[in-house]
Parts: C-alpha cells; structure tokens; sequence
C-alpha cells in the first residue's frame, strides 16, 4: 500500500531543464522548472516554433509566424487561436485548456495572448501571457 502511495506522489511531479540555463542560487546546478512552470514553458517552446524547425518531427510546433504577416482581421485572431488550441491539444498532454484570449493590439502591430490551463494529475492552474508581433 505504501508503495502505492510513493508512485502516485512521483506520478504527479512533471519537472523540466529551465533553457535559460539560470544557475540555482544555492547549489549551481541548472534550475529545474516544476509543474506548472514546466508545463508553460512546453506550450511556450511548442508555439514559438515554426514547422520544420525540429529535425525529426518536422510538424511539431505551433507555427504562429506565418499568421502574423497576414491582415490584422478578426479573422486572423479566430485562426491564431485555433492554431494554439490545436497544437496543445496535440502536443502537450500534460495540459487542458481553461481559457484563451487572443486580442488584436492596433497600437502595437501584434496580438495579445492569455492562456489559463490545468496541469493534468494536479490542482495546479498556470496561467501564459505574451505577445505575438513580427519580426524580421
């Protein structure tokens, strides 16, 4: 029974490298995202990336960059959201959808993005602010 309960504990720990590669401040190894923090850094790498990008899953990735030199319309931001909806759905398991906004910025030539979700196998919510805009 105890056994049990230890592999129910491990089970709900998810953990990542921080890609900062930001030096823990007591031991100097690299620091270790967990949970939440991991789980956002995941969906934050998957739609930053473009298709092609990874070597040997050509079709992982989000694919945002290509959108974002289309014409700001609404029809734009219907279409950024269900290209993030998708690419979660299909590439971060650990994940479930909360809620998602994604707003036109006129003044800043980009859209705004928030996204709340629940981190599978845990009471844990993270929530993923940023803004997409071009870049050359």
């Amino acid at each position: 029974m105890a056994h049990q309960t230890l592999i129910d504990k491990i089970s709900n720990t998810f953990s990542d490298i921080d890609l900062d590669f930001v030096p823990h401040p007591v031991s100097g190894d690299i620091a270790i995202l967990k949970n939440s923090d991991a789980v956002k850094r995941s969906i934050r790498n998957l739609l930053f990336t473009g298709l092609y990008e990874r070597p040997f899953n050509p079709n992982m990735g989000g694919n945002l960059k290509q959108l974002l030199f289309e014409p700001s319309t609404p029809i734009t931001v219907v279409a950024l959201r269900s290209y993030i909806l998708d690419t979660i759905s299909l590439y971060e398991p650990r994940a479930t959808v909360v809620e998602l906004q994604v707003s036109l910025d006129v003044d800043e030539l980009g859209y705004n993005v928030y996204l709340a979700f629940a981190v599978d196998n845990t009471s844990e919510v993270g929530v993923l602010t940023t803004f997409l805009e071009r870049i050359r």
